[in-house]
């Protein structure tokens, strides 16, 4: 904004009015007026510095809002610590089998089941120099397939095969025809060109039946094997058989024929007695030339009422001696 200036005499303020009225005494001459312009001999007010707008005050900060403190972590509640496992009972270790050998792939039959060893376990065994009935009770070993190569002091070892295998739960029968033979302290190793060895081990009876007739069945036989002579190395057999129980004991009618060799032969018993369960009964001789024989015993069949017959026989076919064994399975009727 502007002031207008008005002409005429202005006062100045007190000390410069003085000055310029001639107060204050003094002979100087007046003092020239600075002011004066060079046309109006007036002086322009200086025009006012407008005010500075004053600044306007800063909004005070909000002051911060303080965090809110976090709240402390619950604790976790501490793992109730696992009850221990209760350790297994470790499992009884099997008792091992006796290793044997893989039956030869020449052997020959078949068992419905393994045999089974009992208190009253027995054997018969027929062969070269052999011919042996005996209870045992040790060193049983049997195939897969059912041949026995082991039991007592007998063992078949080696690459060795088993002919004529057969058998239940009460018995098993075969015959050696290769591999190495032990017999006690003695051993021959036998091919398919010798004299085999044949066994039947079974189970004995605890006692006889009071009575009765007892037939068999046809029987499982062994094959007849040359012991002694010339000739062919194999025949066959078959045979029939009657048991008859009293206080007596067991009374037997049983006839075996080989054929083989060019020849037939019949060795046959009536009213062969065995005494008791445990006894063996030989008819015959199984030495010399010219020999025939039967070896007798009974022991237990599977099936009610029944019994077992098993019989070793030997018969001379054209001069040579042949061997073999036979188990029959005898019913009540």
């Amino acid at each position: 904004m502007k002031f207008a200036v008005k002409k005429g005499f202005v006062c100045l303020p007190l000390i410069a009015a003085l000055a310029a009225c001639g107060g204050g005494g003094g002979d100087s001459a007046p003092a020239a007026n600075t002011n004066q312009g060079t046309n109006t001999g007036t002086t322009t007010p200086t025009t006012p510095t407008t005010p500075t707008t004053p600044t306007t005050p800063t909004t005070p900060t909000t002051p911060t809002t303080p965090t809110t403190p976090t709240t402390p972590t619950t604790p976790t509640t501490p793992t109730t610590p696992t009850t221990p496992t209760t350790p297994t009972t470790p499992t009884t270790p099997t008792t091992p089998t006796t290793p044997v050998a893989p039956t030869n792939p020449g052997s020959t039959g078949s068992v419905s089941a393994p045999y089974v060893m009992t208190s009253t376990s027995r054997y018969m065994m027929l062969g070269w120099a052999e011919q042996t009935a005996a209870l045992f009770s040790r060193n049983f070993s049997q195939q897969s397939d059912g041949a026995v190569v082991q039991f007592d002091d007998r063992s078949l070892a080696g690459d060795f095969a088993v002919q004529e295998i057969a058998g239940d739960a009460n018995y098993a029968m075969g015959r050696w025809n290769f591999g190495t033979v032990r017999r006690s302290v003695i051993s021959k190793t036998i091919t398919t060109e010798d004299s085999g060895f044949h066994y039947a081990v079974f189970n004995g009876l605890v006692s006889f039946p009071a009575s009765g007739t007892y037939v068999c069945d046809a029987g499982k036989f062994t094959a007849a094997d040359k012991v002694f002579g010339l000739g062919t190395q194999l025949g066959t057999s078959t045979g029939t058989a009657t048991i008859t129980f009293s206080m007596a004991g067991a009374s037997i009618d049983a006839s075996i024929e080989s054929v083989g060799n060019n020849d037939r032969h019949t060795v046959s018993t009536t009213a062969a007695l065995i005494s008791g369960p445990d006894r063996f009964q030989q008819i015959g001789s199984f030495a010399g030339s010219g020999s025939n024989g039967l070896m007798l015993t009974v022991g237990q069949a599977s099936g009610g009422n029944q019994v077992r017959l098993v019989v070793g026989y030997q018969n001379v076919l054209n001069l040579s001696h042949y061997r073999g064994i036979a188990v029959f399975t005898c019913s009540a009727p």
